[in-house]
């Protein structure tokens, strides 16, 4: 086995600019990118899965934050749950994933999550401030479609999905130049 001398890591991280301090991201709304994706089920095991956007410019440009989403048919009295099931898939919507193949049973939650097409998808987010135990976070409150960005397609996967525990990462597409939101 293998030890790491986690020391000689910390140091060698500080010098080469590491920053270990969280950065808390003010409310509002930031041009952001998905970087990673991962299918991540309720506690009560509903489908979803949970994004980790990056801001592309100003301030808090590189800056990164997950947001997790779950799909509940049900609320917790029982009776369905019609507004959480839109709200769902009007994300699903703005991220550029389209309701037909789940609509047809040809896509699932899971595959969304893991086979890559999230990766590299433009979105604006709407931030809130979130405080939990006397400390304040980053969350997102909505994502909203970039202006000018294609409608949804199918998508139809050019590898079978991975496993649902994990990450799937691929390098992004170039991004437009020139392009407001």
């Amino acid at each position: 086995m293998t030890t790491l001398d986690l020391a000689a890591l910390i140091a060698q991280a500080e010098e080469n600019g590491a920053d270990f301090k969280k950065v808390h991201i003010p409310a509002g709304d930031y041009r952001c990118k998905v970087t990673h994706a991962r299918y991540s089920p309720s506690k009560a095991g509903n489908p979803g899965f949970s994004v980790r956007t990056v801001v592309l410019d100003g301030p808090y440009k590189d800056k990164g934050f997950w947001s997790n989403f779950y799909l509940t048919p049900i609320k917790k009295d029982g009776t369905a749950n019609h507004a959480g099931v839109a709200i769902f898939f009007r994300l699903l919507d703005a991220l550029g994933v389209a309701t037909d193949g789940f609509k047809n049973g040809t896509v699932t939650v899971e595959q969304v999550a893991t086979d890559g097409r999230l990766i590299g998808v433009e979105t604006v987010v709407t931030t809130e401030d979130h405080t939990y135990n006397q400390e304040t976070s980053t969350r997102a409150k909505s994502f909203k479609k970039v202006q000018g960005q294609a409608p949804p397609t199918t998508y139809i996967s050019p590898q079978p999905p991975r496993q649902a525990s994990g990450t799937y990462q691929v390098p992004p597409p170039p991004l437009p130049t020139g392009q407001a939101f």
